[in-house]
């Protein structure tokens, strides 16, 4: 059970301990304008590794970098939302040894959970005037448990006393969601949301497996993007609304839904169908890399008639780069010679 939990997260997560452990430079080369073509309005966290090696968070703002904290270069910044002058962001600290579901508010940062948790990540974080929402998961005893935080105090989430983890969490009026996935009483794996605390199941046992990444609500539907397995064992990007399920992918090559957005009516989903980070508009995929590229796309945001997706290029000397899209155009981020992801995006 301990190995089918990496499949339920998003890619960035599985992917971070990965990108963690390695080292090298980066031959891409950065956007000319030097991040200007970035608005002031336009926030992005990541990772970049130095000369030795070692992880650096990041925090860029205009096309600027600064570090999420500078108490701790070991930590994996995985969400950020900006309101008013406060910054926060939310992911892993792991400066004592053990990860530790961390949230950041202008770089100063709060442990969510329980020190007795040898394993825990907070994933997404929104803020709704005056409080603040944080979902994860911790691991106890080989078993990891979907975890909603607000204001630092842990909220209960029905159905989650067996395996689950929580992906994202996003805020429409009085109601919170949760997006994320649980093991069912027949022991499948399935998509899955919560709505102040109560559970709904996305799976309707067509698929051996699925997993809700992340979830918007627009005029009262709620919007669910994430993946799910075929019979075969293909992972497919995925979009539900209201419960109903939309395959984004082309069926030929493993895909997966990361995060959507909805503005205007158009519904965005941001991931990865094949080698290449692809943007789903309505269900019609842009392919954001090139084809000698790999990529993954790891977040959509939607402001005004701009659409922004935050994630990485990989070329084929498996050297990464961060990268903002700006309605398609790239923009690189970081310094050329080094190593960077980016896993978040929040435009204000």
């Amino acid at each position: 059970m301990q190995k089918r939990v990496f499949g339920l997260l998003t890619a960035a997560m599985a992917m971070a301990a990965v990108f963690m452990a390695c080292g090298g430079n980066n031959s891409s080369q950065p956007d000319e304008s030097g991040g200007s073509g970035v608005p002031a309005n336009v926030y992005v966290v990541g990772v970049e590794t130095d000369s030795g090696g070692r992880l650096i968070n990041k925090l860029w703002n205009n096309g600027q970098e600064q570090p999420v904290t500078a108490a701790s270069s070991d930590m994996l910044p995985l969400s950020v939302f900006v309101s008013g002058n406060d910054i926060y962001v939310a992911g892993v600290d792991n400066a004592s040894g053990r990860m530790n579901a961390t949230v950041w508010k202008n770089g100063d940062p709060t442990r969510l959970s329980r020190s007795e948790a040898p394993m825990a990540t907070a994933s997404s974080v929104f803020v709704a005037g005056n409080d603040v929402y944080v979902a994860g998961f911790e691991r106890d005893n080989d078993t990891f448990y979907p975890k909603l935080w607000k204001n630092g105090a842990e909220v209960r989430l029905g159905g989650a006393e067996t395996f689950g983890v929580a992906n994202d969490v996003f805020v429409s009026g009085q109601d919170v969601y949760v997006a994320g996935a649980i093991v069912n009483q027949e022991e499948n794996t399935v998509a899955a949301y919560w709505k102040n605390g109560e559970l709904a199941g996305l799976g309707d046992g067509r698929d051996p497996l699925s997993t809700a990444l992340s979830i918007r609500v627009s005029g009262g539907d709620v919007y669910v993007a994430g993946r799910v397995e075929n019979q075969s064992g293909r992972k497919l990007a995925a979009l539900w609304k209201n419960g109903v399920r939309q395959i984004l992918s082309n069926q030929s090559f493993d895909s997966s839904a990361e995060s959507v957005f909805v503005s205007g009516g158009d519904a965005y989903a941001a991931g990865t169908q094949g080698t290449s980070a692809t943007l789903w508009k309505n269900g019609a995929p842009q392919f954001l890399t090139n084809p000698n590229q790999w990529g993954l796309a790891a977040s959509v945001y939607v402001s005004g008639d701009d659409v922004y997706v935050a994630g990485t290029e990989i070329d084929s000397r498996n050297m990464e780069t961060a990268v903002l899209w700006k309605n398609g155009v790239p923009i690189r981020l970081g310094a050329p010679q080094l190593q960077a992801r980016t896993y978040s995006v929040f435009v204000k």
